[in-house]
């Protein structure tokens, strides 16, 4: 029986050894649409299936149609990277060790040494949309993922050396970033003179992602995209971290 393009793409997926969400960083998209791929509910279009034969070796044309095979030259497992000196490729802590079971940093053993890729950290500490995720520890390096500088510059606009990526939990910033989404933020624009989106910051003992508004002087205006959380205004013992510039949802 011949095999549909959403049912070839599980079997690569699974051939490279990754999880959904480890399939779908390397892409810049969110693991939620490998996952409709794979169910059929979103078509793999010509433009998709190229971009997974970049980023993953799978062949476009096999993937589409089934013709040929299905790794390109290059293809390779992957691996999770450690950070220097640690055993646990998520640090050593009690939050990383739980963190471990849901962060996937991935990069191919083939990732040619050169300026064109660059690693962004990923923060182990969860950042909250809700109302706030209680601060254990300063924000440590748990892994580093792997990205395409010329995406980054043209996607996000940021020098990759003043990114960061962080996973948020919770919903009052849902649909736009939503449960376990990760973002990038851009820690550098702390130093810039502030603009209205989206940050990242510390109240007191917690940290947020909110939408934030200078109301004037140092008063903020924090708001959400959900409904049942009401915005709230803060003007003291308060530390931006980072202005979001990107996130898997590619909004």
């Amino acid at each position: 029986m011949e095999t549909q393009p959403c049912q070839r793409l599980t079997e690569a997926r699974q051939a490279l050894g990754l999880s959904l969400r480890g399939f779908a960083v390397p892409l810049g998209v969110s693991y939620a649409a490998v996952n409709h791929w794979e169910k059929g509910d979103h078509p793999i279009t010509e433009m998709i299936a190229d971009i997974i034969e970049k980023h993953h070796c799978i062949s476009s044309k096999w993937l589409r149609t089934g013709e040929g095979e299905m790794k390109m030259p290059g293809w390779a497992k992957y691996r999770v990277i450690r950070p220097p000196g640690d055993p646990n490729p998520h640090g050593s802590s009690r939050v990383a060790k739980r963190n471990a079971e849901r962060v996937e940093t991935i990069v191919p053993h083939n990732v040619p040494t050169s300026d064109n890729i660059v690693r962004i950290p990923v923060y182990e500490q969860d950042v909250s949309a809700g109302f706030g995720v209680i601060v254990e520890y300063e924000p440590v390096v748990a892994a580093l993922v792997p990205y395409d500088a010329d995406w980054l510059r043209e996607r996000v606009g940021v020098s990759a050396k003043h990114l960061a990526m962080i996973r948020v939990v919770g919903d009052s910033m849902s649909p736009t970033i939503c449960n376990n989404d990760y973002v990038m933020i851009d820690i550098e624009a702390t130093k810039r003179h502030f603009r209205d989106g989206i940050w990242v910051f510390r109240l007191g003992d917690a940290i947020h992602v909110k939408r934030v508004q200078k109301i004037s002087g140092s008063t903020f205006q924090a708001l959400s995209v959900n409904a049942d959380y009401r915005p709230f205004t803060f003007d003291n013992d308060f530390q931006f971290i980072g202005r979001v510039v990107w996130s898997d949802k590619l909004w």
